[in-house]
This record gives structure tokens, C-alpha cells and sequence, in this order.
């Protein structure tokens, strides 16, 4: 029994762990019966607040170096702020809650809790368990108490696992948020209804439930959503426009994301390299690098996860996997997404793609920044600007190979080739094709066939290489590191060779067709008007998709006149793709 003698004022927090129960109200009203009917009220204790909380019961705070911080959960974080800025006769006497598990269930985190109201002079009661946790003649009940808490949230954690990981080897969906575009209700089920139940405590409360018996490991389209994802992997599959202008494109269409806000690029990223649209279901998504670090989780490649049709878990999917797999090689190869603008001014927009006149190598970014004084000798007044350039790095230093030792100011020269880009949408289709002379000489053809047997070369050495190194380490001339380390050298390697041999498999593969002019057209139209406002990243994206490689006349000045496009990118030189996307919206 908690000793109630001395407290006068108390503040009660009331803990459930999810929003579910919240509705309901039945553990609340528990809570209250516990604590203010049967404690509080028959001592004559008054009730100065009440404090309720839906959260998880993982973790209230954390520790960070030799002090916790209690920033997981902001009613806590701004209740012992309050008591801290308080005055001591203005804190109440005690925090009373019903048992020791709804503050927390982590026994690290009690001790720091505990010490922390011990040093307000602050008591924490917990009437269920019939404990004073600030007093130290307590303290092994309470850790004990804790740890039990604990230890059923391992199991609880254990048991979700094991039954997402089976659901998963039965090719069931695993739970959680669906994809946008799909749920686990039949097309003709409303899904969920609202309704109004009566707590406990008295209250009449809204809440929404499932209002069927739909089976929640089967994915099904969404009526509501179905036109607007339809529209989506049409653009990916047919626009040649950049991740940003698809999104803007949307936009004008008035399709908006789930929460009714607009789709930005990043949200159509992630879409467009789900394979949950094309039917296919993953596992294995996560490793943890041995070389790198065991600690940091990373994201596998999509083609090293564990990838498995299954027509029983996604009924209707929005694309085949031909069409799914065209899109994911056309648009996630280049990992444009990631480019941004280093402090240094190492990366700029036209970092791989503007190539040096002189040894025909890609040209490197560094900036400039002005000086802190004018030309006069006197303090500048503006604020210091840093200024972008490229410049050929082997031009540089004691021994350079280059003679072009010119210095392109990134900006002026990305202007420049907009401006060359946009005089492309006056000229006719005709004098496009002539001018990007489409069909590959037979000399270009070799060099892609010369490359196509050195990386398959390549990746049977890598292979081979296994086998090899394995008998080395058997015959103890070489140590378990040295032989780890070449092995890791050798899988990187070979997945270098493998991700460019897709690519020129591709080339030697693709049918040359007429382009389409008009989306390029677009394209160009787009960028040129939007230019200023368009970050690193979006800049890289577009000017990838209209040109792969740009060089210049050296020691002139950077204008349209004297920017040289070497090859096109694919907005020109690729055909119009025609899908199940479009075939599947035709047909309802």
C-alpha cells in the first residue's frame, strides 16, 4: 500500500500504447477508476491535472553521454521542463500513475526517470503496484518490475517478426501501410466505417473499423486512387520530362497524394522503384556490410533483393514486369536523385557530362570565392559570393598532361547550353534527325562489342577469383584479411562490370526508331523557363535526360555559338515506349 501521507496535490498520467485503445476509452477509464475513485478521492487528495498519453512503451527517454534527455515524448519532455522552471512550492507532490509499465517498460530508462523526480523532490507513485518508486527502499521491486515490463515487450517484438517473416515466405502481404494505389479491401467494400460506441467512462466516442472480412495479406486496387497511379506509371513509362517536371505535370492535372498534397519529385522516386506495382513481392531489402560497418543498415540493390511474383498476393498489378523493368533501367541508373551540391563546390550540375577539349576527359568542379577586399585596397561590402567553375584536372598541378588550363564558369556555361537546347525546338524534325545523325557507324558498333567481351571477361575472372584465393588461404600464404579484403575488392569489381554490361547490352540490343521530337521539345521548354528556380539536383536530372556529353571551343568565350553536344541524351534519341500502362487504362 502507497504511503499517502504528506501529499496534498498530485498530477495523474494516464498511458495507452496505441491511438486504438485511446478510442475505445475502456483502459483509460480503468486508469481513472484506479487512481482517482479508489486512491485519490477517499484520502482526500485533489487532482491538480491529468496527463494522457498514446504512445508505445518503449522508450521515454534516451541517454546521451553520461546525461538522459526525455525527448521521445512530448508530454513528458514539457511536464519536467514545467517542473524544472517551476518554483519548488508550486510543484505538485507527487506523479501518480497505475502501474509501473505505463511510463515505460525499460529499466535503464527507470533509473534515470527516478533520479531525476528524486532530485525535483518530486514522489512518483504508482498505485497498482503499491510502490513509492523514489524511495530507495524500492528500488530492487521496481527494476524488477521493469524488467519484466521489458522483457514482454522482446517477446511481443518477437512474435510480430516471426509473423511478418512468415507471411512472407507464404508470398502474403506482411501488414503495415499499403502502397499508394492499392488496400486490403475488394473494390466494391467500403472499408472502413465509422463508428459510435459508448465508453466506459460514459462518453460517446467516433471511431473508424473495418466494416468487412476482407483478408488483410491480399493487395487490391483502390477505386479512389487507381486514375491517379495509372497516370503516374504512364509518365514514367512514356514522358521523357525529369522527375520534378512529372511532378509539376501532376499538378496541372489536379492528382495530388493521398493527404491531398502535392506530389513532389521524391514521392514519384519511390513509386516508380516499387515492385509491389508490377505484382512482385521483395524480402531481403536490408544488409549490414561486414567490411563497411555491421551497424549501418543499408538498402540492398532491387536485383540482389529477393524478388518473387505472386499473382495470390497482388491480384491486379498496375504493370507487367517487362514494362517495370524498362522503366527501372531507363531512370534509376543514374542516381541523379543523390547528386547535391557539396560546401566545397565538388559536384555541379554539369559534373559528368561537360568533357574537356583538349584530352577528352571529364572535366572536374571546384569554386572561387571573392576576395574580402575590392581591387581599391578597401574592406568589400557586399557579402563574399563563391562562384562555381570547371576545370581540367590534369591540367593541374606540377605535371600537367592538359594544356587546356581555361577556367568555365559553371553557371554562365549552363545557361549557355539551355539557350543552345532551346534553338533545337525551332528547327523541324527532319533537320533534327539529319543533325543528330541517329544511326551508329559500324566504328561505334565495334567499340560497344569490344567492351561487351571485356566486362564478360571480367566477370568470370571475379568468378574465378573466389575459387582461387580460397585455395591460397587453405595453403596459409595469405591471412584471413588479406584473403577478405580481395574478395570484397573482386565483388565490387564484378558489380561494377555487371551494372555496365546491362547497359551496353541495351545499346547493342535497341531498336532505333523515330523519336519522339515533341516531348523533347517540352523537355527543353520547361527547363529553359523554370532554370533559376530549379536546385543542383533537378538541374543534373533534366540536363542528363537531353544530352550526355558537351564540350566547347577552348580559349574562347562560353555561348551558344561555341558549345559543342557530342551525343544526345535519350528525350532525342530514344523511341516512343507503348505499354500495358496505357493498353491497361483503355481497358478499364
Amino acid at each position: 500500500m502507497v504511503d499517502h501521507r504528506g501529499i496534498g496535490v498530485v498530477d495523474v498520467l494516464y498511458r495507452v500504447s496505441t491511438r486504438g485503445q485511446e478510442s475505445e476509452g475502456e483502459s483509460l477509464f480503468n486508469q481513472s477508476r484506479e487512481v482517482e475513485e479508489k486512491w485519490a478521492a477517499p484520502h482526500g487528495i485533489r487532482v491538480r491535472r491529468r496527463i494522457e498519453v498514446a504512445e508505445s512503451g518503449k522508450s521515454a527517454l534516451r541517454l546521451v553521454g553520461n546525461a538522459f534527455v526525455f525527448n521521445r515524448r512530448a508530454q513528458y519532455t514539457d511536464l519536467i521542463v514545467e517542473y524544472q522552471s517551476m518554483p519548488e512550492s508550486a510543484r505538485p507532490d507527487a506523479i501518480v500513475i497505475d502501474w509501473v509499465d505505463r511510463w515505460s517498460r525499460n529499466v535503464l530508462e527507470y533509473s534515470g526517470l527516478i533520479a531525476a523526480f528524486r532530485m525535483l523532490g518530486i514522489r512518483l507513485l504508482a498505485i497498482g503496484d503499491g510502490l513509492d518508486l523514489t524511495d530507495p527502499r524500492n528500488d530492487l521491486v521496481a527494476h524488477i518490475r521493469a524488467a519484466v515490463g521489458q522483457e514482454q515487450v522482446r517477446i511481443i517484438k518477437e512474435k510480430v517478426c516471426e509473423s511478418r517473416r512468415s507471411r512472407r515466405e507464404r508470398g502474403k502481404w506482411q501488414g503495415g501501410s499499403c502502397p499508394d494505389g492499392y488496400r486490403t479491401h475488394d473494390p466494391s467494400c467500403p472499408g472502413l466505417k465509422a463508428v459510435t460506441k459508448e465508453t466506459p467512462d460514459g462518453k460517446r466516442r467516433t471511431v473508424k473499423v473495418r466494416a468487412c472480412d476482407c483478408p488483410q495479406t491480399v493487395l487490391r486496387r483502390d477505386p479512389a486512387r487507381e486514375a491517379t497511379i495509372i497516370c503516374i506509371w504512364q509518365l514514367l513509362e512514356t514522358s521523357a520530362l525529369s522527375w520534378q517536371a512529372m511532378a509539376d505535370e501532376l499538378q496541372t492535372k489536379g492528382l495530388c497524394r493521398p493527404d491531398g498534397k502535392a506530389y513532389g519529385w521524391h514521392d514519384l522516386y519511390r513509386l516508380g522503384e516499387n515492385p509491389h506495382y508490377a505484382g512482385v513481392m521483395t524480402s531481403d531489402r536490408w544488409v549490414r556490410d561486414q567490411h563497411d560497418s555491421s551497424k549501418i543498415k543499408r538498402r540492398r540493390p532491387l536485383r540482389e533483393q529477393n524478388l518473387k511474383k505472386d499473382t495470390d498476393c497482388i491480384l491486379d498489378p498496375y504493370v507487367s514486369e517487362e514494362v517495370f523493368w524498362n522503366i527501372y533501367e531507363r531512370r534509376y541508373n543514374k542516381h541523379t536523385r543523390n547528386l547535391s551540391r557539396s560546401k566545397h563546390g565538388s559536384v555541379s550540375e554539369l559534373t559528368g557530362i561537360l568533357y574537356c577539349p583538349k584530352c577528352d576527359r571529364p572535366m572536374s568542379s571546384f569554386y572561387g570565392q571573392s576576395s574580402k577586399k575590392t581591387g581599391h585596397g578597401n574592406p568589400r561590402l557586399s557579402p563574399i559570393k563563391k562562384y562555381i567553375y570547371m576545370w581540367c584536372s590534369k591540367a593541374q598541378g606540377a605535371t600537367p598532361t592538359c594544356s587546356n588550363r581555361q577556367r568555365v564558369r559553371v553557371e554562365r556555361f549552363s545557361r549557355a547550353l539551355v539557350d543552345r537546347l532551346a534553338a533545337t525546338t525551332r528547327m523541324s524534325d527532319a533537320a533534327i534527325l539529319a543533325a543528330l545523325k541517329l544511326r551508329q557507324s559500324q566504328g561505334s558498333l565495334r567499340d560497344l562489342e569490344t567492351e561487351h567481351k571485356r566486362l564478360t571477361r571480367d566477370i568470370e575472372l571475379a568468378d574465378a577469383a573466389r575459387h582461387t584465393l580460397t585455395k591460397l588461404l587453405v595453403a596459409q600464404t595469405m591471412t584471413q584479411a588479406e584473403f577478405e579484403q580481395e574478395i570484397f575488392q573482386h565483388r565490387r569489381d564484378k558489380s561494377v562490370a555487371e551494372s555496365r554490361l546491362r547497359v551496353v547490352e541495351a545499346q547493342l540490343s535497341q531498336q532505333r526508331a523515330q523519336p519522339d521530337f515533341g516531348k523533347a521539345r517540352y523537355t527543353i521548354e520547361w527547363l529553359a523557363e523554370r532554370w533559376t528556380d530549379l536546385t543542383v539536383a533537378e538541374r543534373a536530372e533534366a540536363l542528363r535526360i537531353l544530352v550526355e556529353r558537351v564540350t566547347y571551343e577552348p580559349n574562347g568565350s562560353v555561348n551558344p555559338d561555341t558549345i559543342e553536344i557530342v551525343s544526345y541524351g535519350r528525350a532525342f534519341v530514344e523511341p516512343a515506349f507503348t505499354g500495358t500502362v496505357s493498353q491497361r487504362a483503355s481497358h478499364g
